[in-house]
């Protein structure tokens, strides 16, 4: 486990005004690692249950997301299975001592409504 000694809020970083700052989203902790303790590189198949995870317990502002969604393998399939099924050529994995500590999917498909429309009814 990763301490976190040097949290700073979100405010503290970019301040949010606060009108249209979220809810819970003024004292969201951030965890510094030194550089050198992460490596981003590029997605694999085998990061797909990590990224699921993931998605799952940062999904509400950083938070876990089964207090308001209780199906998370639903969840999950929203906001990362057309990603990682269609367009995973396109994704980094960031991890930090072999463990996935972050993700970025992204697309570049020109039709990626329709994989979208397509993911969902897989």
């Amino acid at each position: 486990m990763i301490a976190n000694t040097n949290a700073l809020s979100a405010a503290e970083i970019l301040p949010i005004p606060e009108a249209i700052a979220p809810p819970r989203a003024k004292n969201f902790p951030i965890v510094r690692l030194p550089r050198e303790n992460i490596r981003i590189r590029n997605y694999t198949p085998s990061d797909k249950d990590a990224i699921r995870r993931l998605c799952c317990e940062t999904g509400y502002l950083g938070k876990p997301v089964d207090a308001l969604f209780k199906d998370g393998d639903l969840f999950a399939d929203l906001f990362t299975k057309v990603y990682l099924d269609h367009e995973g050529d396109w994704g980094l994995i960031a991890e930090a001592n072999g463990k996935v500590i972050g993700y970025l999917l992204g697309s570049v498909a020109p039709n990626f409504g329709l994989l979208q429309l397509r993911s969902g009814f897989e």
